[in-house]
């Protein structure tokens, strides 16, 4: 483990393949955004793609701050490890745990249970969202500490 919060990169990279197999395995499953008037359904197979982009160019910044011997900090390093990977497996989790709704509904009770079930399903997803794009915030702040300090050692 220690390994990986000082080389972060390796951690990032190697969760590519990881990426891509769920997101191909699941690829026919679609994210619903729905927020106000704006409505966007994400296939997983295009929103995998996207964060393995995300992750290699996130890798390749903390590879090339470890080339040029920067330290980085190492509890940036976890926090930004963790927000970035616990966030994306629980929001797409979540959207797995939703009721189907399907209609003409027969218990109207049942309908407007499953209905705020889900709506509250969908709002734990858009949380853990937010709070993995804030925590994006941690990978510059840790390059900037990086390369505002000292060159390391070795």
């Amino acid at each position: 483990m220690k390994q990986l919060i000082l080389k972060p990169y390796a951690f990032f990279w190697g969760v590519i393949p990881l990426i891509l197999l769920v997101s191909f395995l699941f690829g026919d499953t679609v994210y619903y955004l729905n927020v106000y008037d704006l409505h966007q359904a994400l296939p997983y197979r295009e929103l995998g793609f996207l964060i393995a982009s995300l992750s290699f160019a996130i890798g390749a910044g903390y590879w090339m701050a470890l080339k040029r011997k920067r330290v980085l900090s190492p509890g940036l390093n976890t926090f930004h490890m963790l927000v970035t990977l616990v966030g994306p497996v629980g929001a797409m989790l979540a959207t797995l745990l939703k009721r189907p709704i399907s209609l003409p509904v027969s218990d109207v009770l049942q309908y407007a249970a499953d209905t705020q079930y889900n709506d509250r399903i969908l709002l734990a997803s858009y949380a853990l969202w937010l709070v993995t794009i804030l925590g994006q915030v941690a990978f510059p702040v840790n390059l900037f500490r990086a390369f505002r300090r000292k060159t390391g050692k070795g």
